[in-house]
């Protein structure tokens, strides 16, 4: 069974540190080793990780220096046989090959049909030869083919203001951070022809619609698992 791990890394004074009394426990979840690490009990001791600890092999790709692939501070999704890159809200998506060659642009930036500009969340979809793209404060996941080109939208059953998704077989399941008086659902399941198939209401896990908020998810084992954050000013 494939292992997954955890790992809580606290970040302080620039350093990683290591944890004091109790030390790091590793508990057992759904089968998977879980790393907890005390955040009250952390010590200014540096500790090694290793990167062996979480992945059994390593690959090193240089993406082509093509002036039309051109990218800074990235988002990035990998498939089987591609990687896709979203370089910043200027510019649209760049798709390159496993060895790091060019492909081509998905779709463009602007507020046409199929046109996005600032993106949540994409994916590739390789064996339908499709890429879902879900745009910030949206309705819809734009769909193109693996040429870039727009050739629909999938209708989502509630509006995302700033949202995760994931397409699996001809069903989408989607979450979003609830926006006070903006949303109806936290989480939905739906068919790709817009059927709602299941939901979770927003309104227990509701927060202010400031953007001081960010969405976590989780993939592993085929199930999802999705987390809330909201960031406070803590007053001195």
């Amino acid at each position: 069974m494939e292992r997954i791990y955890y790992l809580l890394l606290l970040l302080a004074g620039g350093l990683f540190t290591s944890c004091g009394k109790p030390a790091v426990k590793v508990v057992d979840y759904n089968g998977d080793d879980v790393y907890v690490c005390d955040f009250f009990n952390v010590s200014d001791q540096p500790v090694e990780l290793r990167l062996s600890d979480f992945v059994d092999s390593l690959r090193v790709v240089r993406l082509a220096d093509d002036t039309n692939a051109i990218i800074g501070n990235s988002q990035v999704y990998l498939s089987e046989h591609y990687i896709m890159v979203r370089p910043d809200w200027k510019s649209a998506i760049k798709l390159f090959d496993s060895d790091g060659n060019y492909l081509n642009d998905v779709g463009k930036i602007g507020r046409g049909p199929g046109e996005y500009g600032s993106v949540q969340d994409m994916q590739i979809d390789e064996e339908n030869g499709r890429i879902y793209v879900m745009p910030i404060n949206t309705f819809f996941l734009y769909t193109y083919d693996l040429e870039g080109n727009y050739v629909g939208a999938v209708r989502l059953a509630g509006g995302f203001p700033k949202g995760k998704f994931e397409v699996k077989d001809s069903c989408v399941w989607a979450v979003t951070i609830p926006f006070k008086g903006k949303v109806k659902w936290a989480a939905i399941y739906q068919a790709l022809d817009g059927e709602l198939l299941d939901s979770v209401a927003a309104t227990p896990f509701v927060v202010n619609p400031d953007y001081s908020h960010e969405l976590f998810v989780d993939r592993a084992n085929r199930s999802i698992y999705f987390s809330i954050w909201n960031v406070k000013k803590q007053d001195a």
